[in-house]
């Protein structure tokens, strides 16, 4: 499709309307009112862009997320409160409540710290819808925010499939300023069961 537009009219009350090359096509879809089916999938990060590999069926989605610390990062930090509290409260002769609480915060049950301004945390995941399930997930160092990619092919590489991304580091919002730029490129290999 071209171009689409929304329909509504004396014989069809509901539809879309669109030009696809040479052809006009009315589109209505029965049973409006229902539900889809519909399932979701929890991710780590807010999802920008994502891709569909056709031929195994496989989804390229790229997660970022501002104002974040990756995964280590996170743990890091973590670990790092963890112990300040410790040493704090182990003074007030409370071990056991502070071997409680660290437990709980290491669990993520408080949630994660906030990084700071010009911060990023970024992951790709290659992911099987009809399986509902991650088949690789590859997390970025911290500061690098991920913002398009494309699957390709070089000239005299044509067998291999390419996911180039391409990345911003140090990225602040507003203004609009980054310390540079980054593309990487993963060679892609597809496997029979997808």
């Amino acid at each position: 499709l071209e171009f689409a537009s929304p329909l509504s009219s004396e014989h069809c009350f509901e539809g879309i309307v669109a030009v696809a090359r040479n052809s006009l096509r009315i589109l209505v879809a029965e049973k409006l009112g229902q539900t889809f089916h519909k399932t979701s999938y929890p991710l780590k990060y807010t999802p920008r862009k994502f891709l569909l590999e056709t031929s195994s069926k496989t989804f390229f989605i790229i997660e970022s997320e501002y104002n974040a610390l990756n995964t280590k990062s996170a743990s890091e930090r973590k670990k790092h409160i963890a112990n300040e509290l410790n040493e704090a409260l182990i003074m007030d002769e409370a071990p056991d409540l502070v071997e409680s609480y660290i437990h709980r915060f290491l669990n993520r049950e408080i949630g994660t710290p906030k990084a700071g301004i010009g911060t990023w945390a970024s992951l790709i995941r290659v992911f099987n819808p009809l399986k509902l399930e991650t088949l690789d997930l590859y997390e970025f160092p911290q500061n690098e925010g991920l913002h398009c990619m494309t699957l390709g092919r070089f000239a005299n590489r044509v067998v291999d499939h390419y996911l180039i991304v391409g990345a911003s580091t140090g990225l602040i919002l507003n203004p609009r300023v980054s310390n540079g730029g980054i593309f990487y490129t993963f060679v892609v290999q597809f496997f029979q069961d997808g």
